[in-house]
């Protein structure tokens, strides 16, 4: 096995808001916010996620030494629709199918429909072949305003 599908740990939690800041920068939705709004809005939002009782977030790490991480999943269930958030991979992985093992194991949770909520330049490929309705408001309009 070249990876090894794990539950998140608490330490895990830096990676994921570095990575998804990262990555998701780059997103045309995005593209004309100024860092200041960028970082403090997504951050925000992705920690929303996280209290979401009915988050899944999966960890793809090596398989010999398990804080060592390749990538990972985030999704959740609103109202009966499978929301995946964001499904990230290290570039050295990629095209290797980890982000399709991360996307089949977030999907076994009960649920009638898929979407997905972040667009990148990366994820159009993963769901390219599928029949997954993109809706950003499973993302952005339901985060508590604070």
């Amino acid at each position: 096995m070249l990876w090894h599908l794990r539950a998140p740990k608490a330490a895990d939690a830096s990676f994921i808001f570095n990575s998804w800041l990262k990555s998701f920068r780059d997103a045309p939705a995005v593209a004309n916010m100024t860092h200041t709004v960028y970082y403090r809005e997504v951050h925000r939002c992705i920690e929303e996620v996280f209290r979401s009782p009915n988050a899944r977030v999966v960890m793809a790490c090596d398989p010999a030494e398990e804080d060592v991480i390749f990538g990972y999943g985030v999704g959740e269930v609103i109202d009966d629709v499978f929301v995946v958030h964001f499904i990230y991979t290290k570039h050295s992985f990629r095209r290797f199918g980890m982000a399709t093992a991360l996307e089949q194991e977030l999907l076994k949770n009960p649920h009638s429909s898929v979407a997905y909520s972040v667009h990148t330049k990366g994820c159009g490929l993963l769901i390219r072949a599928r029949e997954y309705l993109y809706n950003p408001f499973y993302f952005w309009s339901r985060r508590e305003k604070t």
